[in-house]
């Protein structure tokens, strides 16, 4: 089984992208989900006055172009998550319907499913550390902890550790992205919409004796130009946070101070893009500094960094 790769795309310069904005401007356009006049020119803004250094020590979505997109052939809707395990080296994504995980290669090849059993609607996961996953099931609002060694065909939720969060609101606007510090034993959930929420899990990845669920103290995810959040990624390396929206069709990444300070789009005329992103769902980063991004139906992006 394998992944269909489609042509790749050319880089996009820094120049070249700063004229698309100023095309958009010039152009008169009022508004593009959330992301309006201001919020591009505040961007472009933003890559033209940060300090290198800043940009040095940061993810520094700016800079990242699309270097090619891939088509899952075997899967024909509803991926919607993604992450990278060093462990095995190899992605896992999942998927909500039929509930499944794939192991993937860097080629985004299909080694491995798992079928994930008694769960209603999964729609994230994270790899932390010693053949554990972390997977969101939204309906539930549930996060469950799963280990997974060569063997693992199945996965039964009724069988594994887990907690369940009442965050209000409907069934199908729960938990959409996940992300560990395993470090600290904090995981990290999003909740998609009305409210968006950015809570914090500890304890859970031990023995969950000292169970503490809270808002993230520092970021704000409302006050931020999105709107909705879709995925989520933590960068072990600057310890940010890249918030993913596929109604805004933005990434964003955020210090742990509540600072955004870079933003990819994914819109047709951006970092390389020559049509958007459908639907983006999840988000991981490869080895190489690399950024996936999984998009329903079956598609996956990656972006490089350029510069």
């Amino acid at each position: 089984m394998s992944a269909s790769i489609i042509n790749p795309i050319k880089n996009m310069t820094l120049l070249g992208k700063s004229i698309a904005v100023a095309g958009v401007l010039l152009a008169g356009q009022t508004a593009l989900h959330t992301w309006d006049i201001e919020d591009r020119f505040s961007m472009t803004w933003r890559e033209w006055f940060t300090p290198a250094n800043v940009k040095k020590e940061s993810v520094w979505l700016n800079n990242y172009q699309l270097e090619a997109m891939a088509e899952i052939p075997e899967v024909q809707d509803n991926l919607s998550g993604l992450t990278y395990n060093p462990e095995t080296a190899s992605f896992w994504a999942i998927l909500n319907s039929p509930q499944r995980l794939l192991e993937l290669d860097e080629n985004y090849q299909i080694v491995r499913t798992v079928t994930l059993k008694n769960f209603t609607d999964t729609e994230a996961l994270s790899f932390a550390g010693n053949g554990q996953m972390v997977i969101a099931d939204e309906r539930d609002q549930s996060i469950v902890i799963a280990v997974i060694d060569d063997y693992t065909t199945e996965l039964d939720k009724h069988e594994l550790k887990r907690v369940t969060l009442n965050t209000g609101g409907g069934n199908n606007k729960g938990f959409e992205g996940i992300a560990v510090n395993s470090r600290d034993d904090i995981i990290y959930v999003v909740r998609e919409r009305d409210p968006m929420r950015l809570l914090t899990v500890h304890g859970l990845l031990q023995d969950g004796s000292a169970l503490r669920i809270e808002e993230h103290p520092e970021i704000n995810v409302n006050k931020l130009p999105i709107d909705d959040l879709s995925g989520l990624f933590l960068d072990d390396i600057t310890g940010n946070l890249l918030l993913l929206s596929d109604e805004s069709m933005v990434l964003a990444e955020v210090t742990p101070d509540g600072k955004t300070i870079s933003y990819l789009e994914l819109d047709s005329g951006f970092h390389g893009l020559t049509t958007a992103v459908p639907q983006a769902e999840g988000i991981a980063i490869g080895p190489d500094r690399s950024i996936h991004i999984v998009s329903e139906p079956n598609l996956i992006y990656r972006f490089e960094r350029k510069l």
